[in-house]
């Protein structure tokens, strides 16, 4: 086994988490890109910390905190 490597397996996340986000190949699910990107923050992932920042900044987005619904 290799070597683990926690940037590299946090950018892959980040891209899903992008994925579930914009429903690129499934379905969008928002929450569960939220999800996603705030595990990789709680592990120090910049990448997750600006895309969260710029999710919840989308005023077009259900993630936006005025239109947000959980």
């Amino acid at each position: 086994m290799g070597e683990t490597n926690c940037k590299r397996a946090y950018s892959h996340l980040s891209q899903a988490a992008k994925m579930h986000y914009e429903g690129q190949g499934m379905n969008k699910e928002p929450l569960q890109a939220e999800t996603i990107l705030l595990d990789g923050i709680g592990a120090g992932d910049e990448l997750s910390i600006t895309l969260l920042i710029e999710y919840y900044n989308d005023k077009q987005r259900p993630l936006y905190p005025p239109l947000r619904k959980k």
